[in-house]
């Protein structure tokens, strides 16, 4: 049996990226379409984010997974930024197979890529700066409003953009203008997002709001309006509430030998549950969280006592109210409830949002928490899009938050500080500029070929970007090539004057940077990395991957031979 190994084509990895770039290229800027997708499982998706759209996409060939693995991999730790790392990639590929490749060998060309790489990891990000004075911002709530404009341009209109910045704002500035406040209350929302935004689908965009933590997404067991008034002090059960010393399944079968043993083991059981209760009773607890069933005859004894219930309060809810208040929970119904165990909130009520019962758990201010964040929207689907808008923007901005160099800024009012540096650019394509400058002025540099080819060949995948957005974002929808040649013309004429333009929603080049429509730098430089990691691993797929090709003609062959 004869195997031959055929390398993977530069043809075949075009043909893959081109598939993806056709996908989700429709969908980029303000004005890009959504993409209709109906699963294997009749799951209809309307959505514009490229990682959601290919992650539901099966695709069979190693080299299309390892693009939408790697995408994905870069997506969750930018929060955004999935089309331009399959339209960079894309144009990249298919430039590099126009230009035949027949001067440079593959090693040649992942040696030029790794030394672009070192050269924009190192030197991009003060390139921008000396590029666009200014562009070094403190972490201010006017800051962080522009940011998320800018993110949520793409899938909502001004009036409800301007509702959602304000409700963001609201949450995260919980202590004022304080830098250090804001920065800690992203942090803290973007990776406990899940806890402190609610979705609350069948509602208008203009009833979405803010609520300070913390909101239970369920009903009380038990509710004494008296004893919930203000102050309460409270605790939180990991077993099942039912009298039984250990935590067992309610399924288990109990044999016991005479009617006598019954009434043992029933009166064993309420005697602990009396002791429990009495004991919440002396310890002043109005509150018990439980994350399993409480029993009827344990919600009869709480009830008598004036003490309030809330049963199958989710794990996760559980798991964040205890870590953020530094407190241990109760898991067997003999412990003795020591000071560590309880916590006092400032009150507790129920709360109706959409017909569905919660409970609101008011914690004490002193803990700087960010805000929680109602979303509403008319479906479920928009709801969807505006909890993901949301939390790729929170995302974006807290993945990029070092306070570890602390740098004497000015803020909104001219005012000189201490704060975190974080760089930002206007959007519309003006990274992508940038990023075409600096190429050229370090392929000048250099006197290898392959490195003035790479170099020419990723000017040209960067810039795919800008062209694609003006083919979005103009009205007429038609691809003008010579009103794009114009456009490009009058930037590269304004960028020699030392003013940076981009394409704005309508199809024109303004000043995106004095607009307010901001990108922060230290992501897209991320992208345009991992882009490049992504370039090496594919050319040198045929290291790790071989296709077989079982040549049977050879083998009958041999065996007449024989």
């Amino acid at each position: 049996m004869a195997i031959n190994y055929h390398k993977v084509e530069l043809k075949t990895i075009v043909q893959i990226c081109d598939t993806l770039d056709r996908i989700i290229s429709h969908s980029l800027g303000p004005r890009g379409s959504k993409i209709l997708l109906a699963t294997e499982t009749g799951q209809v998706i309307i959505s514009s984010d490229g990682k959601t759209v290919l992650r539901k996409l099966q695709f069979g060939h190693p080299v299309a997974r390892l693009i939408i693995d790697s995408m994905t991999r870069t997506v969750n730790f930018t929060g955004d930024g999935s089309k331009t790392f399959i339209l960079y990639l894309s144009k990249f590929f298919h430039e590099l197979l126009q230009q035949e490749f027949k001067s440079t060998s593959h090693n040649d060309c992942v040696f030029a890529l790794q030394k672009i790489k070192f050269e924009i990891s190192s030197k991009l990000a003060s390139f921008i700066k000396t590029k666009i004075p200014g562009s070094e911002r403190v972490i201010s709530s006017g800051f962080i409003c522009e940011i998320l404009r800018t993110s949520l341009s793409n899938s909502f209109q001004e009036r409800i953009i301007e509702h959602y910045v304000t409700m963001m704002n609201e949450a995260v500035c919980t202590h004022g203008q304080d830098e250090q406040v804001i920065t800690n209350n992203i942090k803290y929302m973007a990776d406990n997002f899940y806890q402190f935004c609610i979705k609350v689908p069948s509602l208008p965009y203009s009833e979405s709001k803010t609520l300070s933590p913390f909101l239970i997404q369920r009903r009380f067991a038990v509710y004494s309006q008296n004893s919930l008034f203000q102050y309460v002090r409270f605790v939180i059960c990991l077993f099942p509430i039912t009298g039984h010393p250990k935590n067992v399944e309610t399924r288990e079968i109990i044999r016991l030998k005479n009617e006598s043993s019954l009434i043992r083991f029933m009166d064993h059981h309420h005697y602990l549950l009396k002791k429990f209760v009495e004991m919440c009773k002396t310890k002043n607890i109005q509150l018990v969280l439980c994350s399993e069933l409480v029993s009827d005859q344990a919600l009869q004894l709480f009830e008598l006592n004036g003490i309030c219930v809330v049963q199958y309060v989710p794990e996760e809810d559980c798991d964040w109210l205890l870590s953020s208040l530094k407190m241990s929970p109760c898991t067997i119904i003999s412990e003795t409830l020591e000071s560590n165990i309880l916590h006092t909130a400032k009150s507790c009520k129920p709360l109706i949002l959409n017909g569905r019962q919660c409970v609101h758990l008011e914690l004490d201010c002193q803990l700087h928490l960010p805000k929680m964040l109602i979303i509403c929207a008319p479906t479920e689907g928009l709801c969807n899009q505006a909890f993901l808008n949301l939390q790729k923007s929170l995302k974006t901005i807290s993945s990029f938050l070092s306070s570890n160099n602390p740098k004497s800024l000015k803020d909104e009012d001219g005012n000189g500080n201490f704060g975190t540096e974080i760089s930002v650019i206007g959007g519309g394509g003006t990274f992508e500029f940038l990023v075409a400058e600096f190429l050229s002025e370090f392929s000048q540099s250099e006197s290898s070929c392959s490195i003035k080819l790479i170099c020419r060949i990723l000017s040209t995948a960067v810039l795919q970007l800008p062209k694609i957005l003006f083919h979005n974002n103009s009205p007429s929808k038609q691809f003008d090539f010579k009103l794009l040649l114009v456009l490009f013309e009058k930037i590269s004429k304004s960028r020699h004057a030392g003013e940076y333009l981009g394409i704005d929603r309508n199809g024109q080049v303004v000043n995106l940077f004095d607009s307010g429509v901001l990108e922060l730098v230290e992501p897209k430089i991320h992208i345009l990395l991992s882009v490049l990691e992504l370039m090496q691993q594919v050319l040198r797929i045929d290291y790790f991957v071989g296709v077989k090709n079982i040549n049977h003609n050879n083998e009958d062959s041999n065996e007449l031979d024989e």
